[in-house]
This record gives structure tokens, sequence and C-alpha cells, in this order.
């Protein structure tokens, strides 16, 4: 494997035989042949494990800890590349976005990371209270989330890995730390996830999300005041 300009794309999965497969075939079907897939398995009592050892040189891995946080840095440890991405099980990346990630970041070496644009769609017998009238809401929008990233590898050195703390907020708790020093990620006007919403998603547990949202916050703030001593 040629390591220079390699992509680790990181993907987390808990009995996930559902959607895998789906997931790493828009992996495959990318245009940018010059990556590693690490799927991370939380203890999955399903097929997960026989679906993704199916695919050839996928870097299978079983998680020794708990939480969607320490499966995500179980990945970065493993990463090989000095680009680094991700992709949830239940998700799928637009064809050929990866390719054009790649190339921005190359020709943009101050540019520590990229966010792109997702869209959100209802998997069939989701149940949901949201009026199926909000058109609004299943418009791409720009996204910052880890499935729409890609990030130096030197990007997790200077702001370190995913907080363990939070259940469901992990992700944008590590955002709110990328915000407060200041990084510029470059948002690129391109399509790159499609977020699917079904029964089983962890942002669907909306009370201990809301307070995390509350603990991240106060949390950003005093790390701003304390940069600005």
């Amino acid at each position: 494997m040629n390591t220079s300009n390699l992509v680790s794309i990181i993907v987390v999965v808990k009995n996930g035989e559902r959607y895998l497969k789906a997931a790493l075939d828009s992996i495959q079907q990318q245009n940018y042949s010059n990556y590693e897939t690490i799927v991370i398995d939380g203890a999955s009592t399903d097929r997960t494990a026989e679906i993704a050892q199916s695919y050839l040189g996928m870097i299978y891995q079983q998680q020794d800890g708990k939480g969607l946080a320490q499966a995500r840095n179980t990945g970065i440890l493993i990463a090989r590349g000095e680009l680094i991405t991700f992709l949830d099980h239940d998700d799928y990346w637009e064809v050929n976005s990866l390719s054009q990630r790649v190339d921005f970041l190359l020709s943009e070496p101050q540019i520590q990371g990229t966010v792109g644009y997702l869209q959100k769609f209802f998997e069939s017998g989701y149940k949901t209270t949201q009026s199926l009238k909000d058109e609004e809401a299943f418009k791409p929008m720009i996204g910052y989330t880890p499935g729409t990233l890609l990030a130096r590898r030197t990007l997790f050195e200077q702001v370190g890995g995913f907080n363990s703390e939070f259940k469901i907020g992990c992700d944008s708790e590590w955002f709110a730390r990328v915000q407060d020093q200041e990084i510029l990620l470059k948002i690129l006007p391109m399509l790159v996830l499609y977020k699917r919403l079904h029964n089983n998603n962890l942002s669907a547990q909306k009370e201990v999300y809301r307070q995390e949202i509350l603990i991240l916050l106060q949390q950003s703030l005093k790390r701003r005041q304390a940069y600005k001593r």
C-alpha cells in the first residue's frame, strides 16, 4: 500500500448488519483508491463481523472499551494514514466525494481539515414527530459531523481525540474544541454524506443529548476565557 496521501477511513459499528454493507459499498465506489478502511466493532451479536470481513483488505477490530468516543479513538490509534475520516455504519457517502476532499487538502497545506454538506433521509418505518412537510430539514446542510470531516492526523495531535465522558455529544464536543482553538476547517460546497434517520439513532436520545450540549457549552466558555488570559 502506498502510504503517501493515504486516507484512513474509520467505520464504527455495533449490530449494524442492516446498514453496514451500504456504507462499505459507498467507500468502495469512490474514485480515490489510496485508502484503508478500519471497522471498529462494539461487540456486535449479529452478522456485523461476517459482513465487514467479507471485504478484501478490511481492517477489522473488536472494540476493547465501550462507547462511540472510545471506538473512534481506537480507530485513530490504528490508522496509518496522514489523512483521517469517518463514516458511521448507518450512513453512506456521495459518489466520488472523497477524491474532491483529498484534492483540496493536498492543494491547501495550511488547512487542517474540511467539512462538507450532508443530506438527511428517512429510513422506511422510521417513527418521528417531525413534519414530513418540513422540507428545509431535508435539504443539504453544512455538516459539522465526523461523516463529512476529512482531517490531517496533526489536527488530532493538536486537539486530542473524542471525549468518552460524552455518550452522544462526543462529536459536537470535539468540534467545539477545534473552534475554541480557532482552527480553520474549510467548508467545501459539496454534498458528502447521506445521513440516515432511523429508530435506533443515538441522537434520538434527545434529553441526554441536551444535557451534554449544556455541559460542553459551559466547558467551551471556560476554555475561551482561559485562552484570552
